[in-house]
C-alpha cells in the first residue's frame, strides 16, 4: 500500500497498491474492504472527489489518468474513463502523471508529471477534457502535494527520480480563474531538498515538509503566502526522521506525518538518499502559534524486519518498515 485517502465525510478510505495497480475501498468505521478496481499496471494515487461521484488514479508507469465511478452506499465502483497522456509529451516532456488533485468543487484535478509542468482536466467530461498545460519551466518536476485553502490550490515540486533526485518548490495556483488557465505563483522552496507532503492548518497556515532535509516550511496564505518560519524535526526524538506525507487532527492541534524508513521502498534516488530515515513510524507534531510553528513531540514506532544477506553473503536483519500514505480520520 502507498498512498490513502478518506472521502470527504470520513466514512470511506481510498487504499493505493504502487507495484499491483488496484486501488482498494475501505469501510472506514469497520476497516473493511469493500470494493476493489484495477488501473492497470501501476496504481500511485486514487484521489476522491469531495463530492464522493468519483475518484481519479494516476498510473505512473503506464502514463494514464483514470476516473472511477464510486457508489459507495451500493459498494459499487467502476473504471468509466482512461486518459492517455503520453500524448502531451510533445508540451511535456514526461507526463506520467505522479498526482490527480481534486479541487473542492468536484470538477477539475490538477495532473502533475513526473517531467514537470502541470495538467488541469475537467474531469465531469467523458471523456476527461484537457483543459490546459503550464510548460516545465513554470511548474518543476514530480510534484505530489496538494492543497486547497480558500481559492487556491497549493501545489508542489519533489524529488526522487532520476532526473531529479532534489527537488523542492511550492506553488499556489488561483483556481478562481478555472476554467482559464494561469501560471502559477512560486512562493517558496529551497536546493537541495525534497518537498513531498503538505497540510493547511486552520484555513490559514500552509505547512510544506521536506523529507530530505527534515524540515516543515511554514507559510501564512491569509497574508500573502510569505514564508512564516521553518519548524525543525531532527533532535532529540529522531536524529533523521524524513517526514514525508502528513495530515492535521480535526481540531489542528497535532499534526501526523509518516516518518521513511532506513531502505526506502519508493521515492528515493539512491545517490541523494532523499528518502532514507532512521526512525520509521508515524510522528506526532505539537502544533504551536496557531499554526505559526510546531514540534515534534513523539513517533509511535513501525517496524518490519527482514533477514536477508549482504554483500559478502552473510545473512543480516534489515529494517524494511517505510511508512508512505496517511491520513487523520475523526471517529
Amino acid at each position: 500500500p502507498h498512498m490513502l485517502f478518506f472521502t470527504k465525510d470520513g466514512k470511506y478510505a481510498l487504499l493505493s497498491y504502487v507495484a499491483t495497480g488496484h486501488v482498494v475501498f475501505i469501510d472506514a468505521a469497520s476497516r473493511a474492504p469493500i470494493g476493489c478496481v484495477s488501473l492497470g499496471k501501476n496504481a500511485h494515487a486514487a484521489w476522491p472527489t469531495a463530492n464522493g461521484k468519483v475518484a481519479i488514479g494516476a498510473n505512473i508507469a503506464e502514463k494514464k489518468l483514470v476516473r472511477i465511478a464510486t457508489d459507495y452506499a451500493n459498494k459499487k465502483f467502476t473504471v468509466n474513463d482512461t486518459v492517455a497522456l503520453g500524448a502531451l509529451e510533445p508540451i511535456l516532456p514526461d507526463a506520467a502523471p505522479i498526482c490527480p488533485i481534486t479541487e473542492n468543487t468536484s470538477q477539475f484535478a490538477f495532473v502533475t508529471p513526473r517531467g514537470g509542468g502541470l495538467a488541469v482536466y475537467d474531469i465531469t467530461t467523458t471523456p476527461m477534457f484537457l483543459n490546459g498545460t503550464i510548460p516545465p519551466a513554470a511548474v518543476r518536476p514530480a510534484g505530489c502535494g496538494g492543497v486547497q485553502i480558500g481559492a487556491t490550490m497549493y501545489l508542489n515540486s519533489g524529488g526522487g527520480w532520476p532526473n531529479t533526485p532534489l527537488n523542492h518548490d511550492v506553488y499556489a495556483f488561483g483556481v478562481g480563474a478555472l476554467p482559464q488557465m494561469t501560471v502559477p505563483t512560486r512562493i517558496g522552496g529551497r536546493d537541495g531538498g525534497d518537498s513531498h507532503g503538505m497540510v493547511g492548518i486552520g484555513g490559514k497556515y500552509l505547512w510544506s515538509g521536506d523529507r530530505h532535509l527534515n524540515l516543515i516550511d511554514v507559510y501564512d496564505t491569509g497574508n500573502g503566502n510569505i514564508k512564516v518560519g521553518t519548524i525543525t524535526l531532527a533532535g532529540g526524538v529522531s536524529n533523521d526522521p524524513a517526514p514525508d506525507l502528513m495530515d492535521a487532527a480535526p481540531d489542528g492541534s497535532y499534526v501526523f506525518v509518516a516518518l521513511r524508513g532506513p531502505n526506502p521502498l519508493t521515492g528515493n534516488h539512491k545517490d541523494a538518499n532523499n528518502a532514507v530515515g532512521s526512525t520509521p513510524g508515524v510522528g506526532v507534531i505539537k502544533v504551536e502559534g496557531g499554526g505559526k510553528s510546531g514540534k515534534l513531540v513523539s513517533i509511535a514506532p513501525i517496524s518490519r524486519m527482514v533477514e536477508e544477506k549482504d554483500k559478502d553473503g552473510n545473512m543480516v536483519k534489515k529494517e524494511k518498515a517505510d511508512p508512505h500514505g496517511i491520513q487523520v480520520r475523526k471517529k
